[in-house]
């Protein structure tokens, strides 16, 4: 899969293609084609979210919205992908963003022990919260998140109005260093 490391004799011998990423926009409109040939019933968020755990993928895309299809009788919704895929709620992560930007050590405990009582991951917890501070980051650089849907963007840009891009850089460092040190802790608490 490392071209550089494909022989020129070889190369020269077959076709190359050189896949990107696809639009969250585009894996949308796809999936609910694919939706209403099948009959099923997914929420427009739900879609959007499932899109953008894909990260521009469609074969990864789809694979995680059938796993949520399988799980889940009748119609499929935001809350429920939340739950089938045990990834945090995008509002979670940035009250919690918000708790870090206003210095509330307090609730960002206790907000924590409720995501370790819920039984939620701590990679994926970090993960998450890496996502949500690189995704303000892209907010105050260049002011869009293309892809993001509305809801999502004002949650984005009320949290990313209370740093600045040096704190979120810091926090964007800790959260790395955190997730790398996770994997060889013995207490991940």
């Amino acid at each position: 899969t490392e071209i550089h490391m494909v022989p020129a004799t070889i190369l020269s011998r077959c076709q190359r293609f050189d896949f990107g990423t696809i639009s969250i926009n585009d894996i949308v409109s796809a999936m609910k084609r694919i939706l209403a040939s099948e009959n099923i019933s997914v929420d427009d968020d739900a879609l959007e979210y499932v899109a953008y755990l894909g990260n521009g993928s469609m074969r990864d895309s789809l694979s995680i919205l059938d796993r949520c299809i399988a799980f889940k009788n009748g119609a499929v919704s935001y809350s429920d992908v939340v739950e089938i895929l045990g990834t945090l709620d995008n509002a979670y992560l940035y009250k919690f963003a918000s708790l870090v930007a206003d210095n509330d050590t307090k609730n960002l405990l206790l907000e924590f022990d409720k995501c370790a009582a819920e039984g939620k991951s701590f990679e994926n917890f970090a993960a998450d919260m890496l996502n949500a501070y690189r995704e303000m980051l892209r907010y105050l650089s260049i002011g869009s998140n293309e892809g993001t849907n509305t809801k999502r963007l004002e949650m984005i840009r009320n949290t990313a109005e209370k740093f600045t891009k040096e704190k979120l850089v810091r926090c964007i460092y800790l959260l790395t260093d955190l997730i790398s040190d996770l994997r060889y802790s013995t207490n991940a608490r």
